[in-house]
C-alpha cells in the first residue's frame, strides 16, 4: 500500500483474496480516474493529476478549469473529461510531461456518459429543459411510449368489458393479454384516471366519476360567485378550483385519483371550501 498524505489518496495491491477496508482520507474526492499509471482526481479545486509507479505517487499538475466531472475516458494519449456544464475537455501531455487542455467541445446539454473508440467520441446526453418540454409531444419518448401503449390496451379491454368493466383490481394480468408483444414494461394501472375507470368500472363507472367531478367544480364555482364580497372565502374558493383543475389535467397522464395522499388533499380542500362558506352564510344552499 502507498499513501500520499497531502492529497489523501491510498493505493492497495489486490491479491487473490483482497481485504476490503474503510479508509478516511484527508480530502473528499468527487471523481477518480486511473489509466496507464496516471491518476486523475477532482476535489473541488480543479483536476489534479498524479503519476503512480511501483515506488510512490507523484503529483504532476492541476487543471483548475476542469471541475464537476461526470465521467472520463481515454484513447491512447488523449483524455476526455465530461463536465456538468455541458462541456467536454480534451487533455493531452506536452513535451515536459505536463498535462494541458488541447480542446474544448461544447455540447449544450450535460453528457451522462462519454466513450472514445478509434478516434470517434460517443456521447450520451441528458435532455435539457427545453428538449424535455418538446418531448411531451414526442410519441417515441420512453415515458410517452409506455403511456400510449397502456391507453391503447385499455381501450381494447374496455371494448371487451364495456358496461361494468373488469372490476377494481390490479390490471397487470389483463395488460399482459392485450398489449403488443414488444411492450416490455408491465403496469397495473392505465396512467389515466378516465381510461382506468373505463377499464375497471366500465361506462357506468365513468359517467359516475365525470358527474362527481362536474358537481365538485359546480359547487366550488357557486361558492366563489356567492362570496365575491368576502376576500378570504372567495380567494380560497378560487384556489380550490385551480387546484382541482390541476388535478384533472395531471390525471390525463397519471392515475392520481387512486393516490391516497392526493385524494385526501382534494377532499380536504373541497370540504374546507364548503366549511368556510357555511361559517359565513349558513343559510345559503350550495348543492
Amino acid at each position: 500500500m502507498d499513501y500520499c498524505p497531502h492529497v489523501g489518496i491510498k493505493r492497495y495491491l489486490i491479491r487473490s483474496n483482497p481485504k476490503v477496508e474503510a479508509v478516511k482520507t484527508a480530502n473528499v474526492h468527487n471523481f477518480v480516474h486511473y489509466f496507464l499509471n496516471y491518476l486523475f482526481t477532482e476535489a473541488g479545486k480543479g483536476l489534479d493529476i498524479y503519476k503512480i509507479d511501483s515506488l510512490r505517487i507523484s503529483y504532476i499538475n492541476n487543471l483548475s478549469t476542469i471541475k464537476s466531472i461526470i465521467q472520463m475516458d481515454n484513447d491512447d494519449q488523449k483524455y476526455f473529461a465530461s463536465l456538468q456544464d455541458g462541456n467536454i475537455y480534451v487533455i493531452e501531455k506536452n513535451d515536459a510531461m505536463k498535462f494541458y487542455i488541447s480542446n474544448k467541445i461544447s455540447l449544450g446539454d450535460r453528457a451522462s456518459s462519454v466513450n472514445v473508440f478509434n478516434d470517434s467520441l460517443f456521447v450520451s446526453r441528458v435532455e435539457n429543459k427545453k428538449s424535455r418540454l418538446l418531448g411531451i409531444f414526442d410519441p417515441y419518448h420512453p415515458s410517452n411510449f409506455t403511456r400510449i401503449a397502456l391507453w391503447k390496451a385499455g381501450i381494447k379491454i374496455f371494448k371487451d368489458h364495456p358496461i361494468v368493466g373488469v372490476g377494481d383490481i390490479d390490471l397487470a394480468n389483463y395488460y399482459k393479454q392485450y398489449k403488443q408483444p414488444y411492450h416490455k414494461e408491465i403496469q397495473g394501472h392505465m396512467h389515466n384516471n378516465f381510461i382506468h375507470v373505463l377499464v375497471t368500472l366500465g361506462l357506468f363507472g365513468l359517467l359516475s366519476i365525470v358527474f362527481l367531478f362536474y358537481k365538485m367544480i359546480a359547487i366550488d364555482l357557486k361558492i366563489f360567485n356567492q362570496s365575491k364580497n368576502m376576500p378570504f372565502v372567495s380567494s380560497y374558493a378560487l384556489g380550490t378550483i385551480a387546484a382541482f383543475c390541476g388535478f384533472l389535467v395531471s390525471g390525463l397522464t397519471e392515475l392520481n385519483f387512486w393516490d391516497h395522499e392526493i385524494t385526501t388533499l382534494i377532499w380536504f380542500t373541497f370540504g374546507l371550501n364548503i366549511a368556510f362558506f357555511r361559517s359565513i352564510k349558513p343559510d345559503k344552499k350550495i348543492s
